[in-house]
């Protein structure tokens, strides 16, 4: 059976959220490492869409992502995504 590609990364992710084993591994700055999943990738960057919806963000608008590279960065980079913003 042949498996299509995910065309954007949004899809890559849902796809990703179905195997409980994917994901990410961060490591803070005294590189301790942290396991982020990509199913809670896929969870906390719904609420943040939403979050951005509420706030009026809408399709093509720009949100400034002001992060170091941490878990929250992701949810806000999905998230932005998801709500059809441009995160810049």
């Amino acid at each position: 059976m042949r498996t299509t590609e995910p065309g954007t990364l949004l899809e890559a992710l849902e796809r990703a959220a179905r195997f409980p084993d994917a994901g990410l591994r961060l490591l803070d700055r005294r590189e301790q490492a942290e396991w982020l999943g990509w199913s809670a990738v896929l969870e906390e960057a719904q609420k943040v869409a939403e979050g951005l919806h509420t706030l009026g963000i809408r399709k093509g608008d720009c949100v400034a992502l002001v992060y170091p590279t941490e878990k929250d960065f992701f949810f806000a980079f999905f998230g932005a995504l998801m709500a059809g913003a441009v995160p810049v």
